[in-house]
């Protein structure tokens, strides 16, 4: 239900994670009411960076006022669109809210929709298509802006299932895109020193006073630069089956 059961945590868990939404996260929390939340809980003391991180048009806003403006796509003027690129819904999770706009039609059609259903938290983005079939994601454990851990897993698109959506081999939407075929893809861990981004990744915990794990998901533009999409606030799903016991954070106790 809504209930918290704080004395339970404390004496069964050696730290609280989200594995789920960013927002929920932060409601949650906030409507535990007790004197004294579990020091287990690995939620970072500016609270607010969960909802912004969940937001995806203030998650942009955020990594270009911090001065990560390069590792976010291109903002495309739907007045003067060029084609293809992506249109992203702010609060969509799990590309639900992400599409591909191949013309002028497409575009119009998206834009009634989005006037019909009173959806205003929407934005035109470039399209990234360095990395063909494929998309990276990052996965970063952090204490109170201090890094400790950075894994990195490729998911390979399999391309009959691109070839479903009606794309190109570089062009395509991963995850449970509404109405169109689920892409997942194929998942690997790779070396990620030559992606050149390990500083990048330590600047943002350290800028967000991160506390927790985050999920980095990115593509890479024509020039091969490393393009996040989105941040997740939580344990990313991928990631629970594969590796969750090597992202250990320290609590308070520890500290």
């Amino acid at each position: 239900g809504n209930l918290v059961d704080v004395k339970l945590i404390e004496d069964k868990c050696d730290i609280l994670i989200s594995t789920t939404s960013g927002r929920f996260t932060y409601e949650l929390y906030n409507r535990t009411k007790v004197i004294d939340r579990p020091l287990v809980a690995a939620i970072p003391s500016n609270i607010d960076i969960l909802l912004i991180w969940s937001d995806k048009m203030l998650w942009k806003q955020w990594m270009i006022d911090k001065g990560f403006e390069k590792h976010v796509a291109k903002s495309i003027d739907l007045n003067n669109a060029t084609y293809p690129f992506v249109m992203k819904e702010g609060l969509s999770e799990n590309s639900q809210g992400v599409n591909i706009i191949q013309n002028p039609m497409e575009l119009q059609a998206k834009l009634k929709y989005f006037q019909e259903k009173k959806v205003t938290n929407y934005y035109g983005e470039e399209a990234l298509t360095g990395m063909g079939r494929a998309q990276g994601i990052f996965y970063i454990s952090a204490f109170e802006g201090r890094v400790l851990n950075i894994q990195c897993f490729l998911l390979i698109g399999l391309k009959e299932d691109i070839v479903r959506q009606n794309f190109t081999d570089a062009l395509f939407i991963a995850g449970r895109p509404k109405n169109l075929t689920t892409v997942k893809g194929h998942s690997q861990r790779i070396n990620y020193a030559e992606l050149n981004i390990t500083s990048v990744l330590h600047k943002i915990a350290y800028r967000g006073h991160y506390t927790g794990i985050f999920c980095a998901e990115f593509k890479m533009n024509k020039d091969k630069t490393v393009i996040f999409m989105e941040f997740n606030a939580r344990i990313c799903f991928s990631l629970t089956p594969v590796s969750y016991t090597h992202l250990t954070l320290p609590t308070n106790r520890e500290v």
